[in-house]
């Protein structure tokens, strides 16, 4: 009786983008059902509806930022500051991030999409989603480990393999995809001792085993977490099965209720006019020291922020250096990227006469740990050239 009445008043359903076209599933008799289009039930006033962004078309990143100097409502605008340093792309994107306060720290799990990435999927323009975010995201919240931390297991849309450092109820600390069992066998080996071993998870239905035989326990997914859901909720929807959203309401009748109150006691006393123009000038007054107050937080966050760039741009000088000593004469870089996060990476770009051997010779380097190529060897035919793209781990503890 109340599964029924939640399915009907109280619709939950997700959308999945797959090969340009959309799958609807819905929360019934505690788990999800892929649903025809037709009889998926309408959001309706307590409905809540997530659009999920597949893993292939979204950009990861696991950042931290300073409590002492980035408060909780100041994280939109950092974090957008931040994006903007390494988002690969330049068009304008859309922000989904989910914070848990660690120790002295914001741990932030931030992804990034294009905004115009579903203009061209099939039936997409008819939807009115409550939600929209990562599916990643989605089933690292979905599945609720209740141990922390913890590593799950689980295939992209396209059948790759994934592997996440999850905490109990919080943000994802890192992701990691792997094509082939090689990159599995990377993934594994960047792990210390006491990540190694962290508990195994694996979504439910998932066939692959882990490396070595690693023994793992199988997850369902269930209903996802609602503070994953909080940056998620569109400006245009409410979602009622979120207790924050009956704020507003609930406050506009304290605040009704406040003011008849109010203008009883003020015609009983006969001073109404004098009351409210005190109130009005004690409000302003507090709005112009809150706003200082925020405007002089942010300034220092900022501040901060730059500072750690200058810090970090040491770094990368240091370990470009390196790379240059060792990169064999007929070989040269086009591009670089540096990203100072799980201990440091290195993105180079560039072509050399002989590509295949550039990885072993950096990973001899001391300064690095591993080196793997993100890209297909080809020698192009104008130049004889082969271009590379390769990944470089620097030697430092995860």
């Amino acid at each position: 009786m109340i599964e029924e009445w939640m399915r009907r008043f109280l619709p939950r359903t997700i959308v999945k983008v797959r090969e340009q076209s959309l799958q609807y599933w819905c929360y019934v008799d505690r788990q999800w059902c892929l649903t025809e289009r037709e009889v998926v039930p309408a959001s309706g006033v307590l409905g809540q509806q997530v659009l999920l962004i597949p893993d292939g078309m979204t950009f990861f990143r696991s950042r931290e930022f300073p409590l002492a100097h980035v408060g909780e409502r100041d994280l939109a605008e950092a974090i957008s500051l931040d994006v903007q340093a390494w988002s690969p792309w330049d068009e304008e994107c859309h922000i989904y991030y989910w914070p848990s306060q660690q120790g002295d720290c914001w741990q932030v799990a931030v992804w990034i999409w294009l905004k115009d990435i579903l203009a061209d999927i099939r039936g997409a323009g008819d939807l009115t989603p409550t939600h929209v975010m990562p599916e990643r995201a989605w089933k690292i919240a979905a599945i609720q480990p209740e141990s922390s931390p913890a590593i799950f297991l689980d295939s992209t849309e396209n059948g790759q393999q994934v592997y996440a450092i999850v905490q109990a109820s919080g943000p994802p600390l890192r992701i990691a995809e792997c094509p082939t069992n090689e990159d599995s066998k990377r993934f594994w080996r960047t792990l210390d001792i006491e990540a190694q071993q962290y508990p195994l998870l694996r979504c439910s239905g998932y066939s692959e085993v882990f490396p070595d035989n690693k023994e793992s326990n199988e997850v369902a997914l269930g209903l996802p977490l609602q503070k994953a859901l909080k940056h998620a909720r569109q400006d245009n929807a409410e979602d009622w099965l979120d207790p924050s959203s009956w704020v507003k309401p609930v406050g506009l009748v304290l605040i009704v209720y406040s003011i008849w109150l109010l203008g009883s006691a003020l015609i009983f006393l006969q001073k109404g006019t004098e009351v409210s123009r005190l109130v009005a000038e004690a409000r302003h007054e507090a709005i112009e020291v809150i706003e200082q107050r925020d405007n002089v937080t942010r300034a220092h966050g900022t501040l901060e922020l730059l500072h750690g760039l200058r810090v970090e741009q040491v770094k990368f000088e240091a370990a470009l250096a390196v790379i240059s000593r060792t990169l064999p004469e007929d070989a040269w870089l086009e591009a670089v990227q540096y990203d100072y996060t799980d201990g440091g990476w290195l993105d180079i770009s560039g072509k050399a006469e002989h590509s295949s051997g550039l990885a072993a010779i950096l990973e001899e380097v001391p300064e690095i740990e591993h080196a793997m190529f993100l890209s297909d060897i080809r020698r192009e035919k104008l130049t004889g050239l082969e271009p590379f793209k390769i990944r470089l781990k620097l030697a430092q503890k995860l």
